[in-house]
Formats: C-alpha cells, structure tokens, sequence
C-alpha cells in the first residue's frame, strides 16, 4: 500500500527525490525471482498474486527512477 502512495508522489512531483536507483532495482528484481520461483515450484496462485502485485509497485518506481534521472525538482 505505501508503495502506491510513493508512486502517486513521485507523479505529483516529477521527481523521485532521494530514491537509490540500484535500491528500487534490487527489490524489483528480487520480486521477479520470487515470481519464479513460486511458479516453478508451485506455491500457489494467493502468494503468486502477492509477489507479482508486489512486483509491479516496485517495478514502477524503478521505472520512474529511470524516468525522472535527470529531474531538475527539486524535493
């Protein structure tokens, strides 16, 4: 839930502030590792479900990041 509330400001403000690119890839990534893994050895579609909306909160962010890299904003 928090994570939407920061994808939300970081629209409003055009910017990620302070946010650590390698941080927010790092999550997002292991998010897709945890993806896999619970596919492949079958952990059932309710943890499927929360790491893949997990997933693309975190993934969003990471791509905002990338979006506003060079942000003149200042937060």
């Amino acid at each position: 839930m928090s994570r939407l509330f920061q994808i939300r400001t970081n629209i409003q403000r055009g910017g990620t502030g302070q946010l650590q690119v390698i941080t927010r890839a790092a999550l997002f990534l292991g998010n897709l590792m945890r993806i896999s893994t619970t596919i492949t050895k079958g952990g059932g579609f309710p943890m499927l479900i929360g790491h893949a909306s997990s997933g693309i909160a975190n993934g969003t962010i990471f791509f905002q990041c990338l979006w506003y890299w060079n942000s003149k904003t200042s937060l």
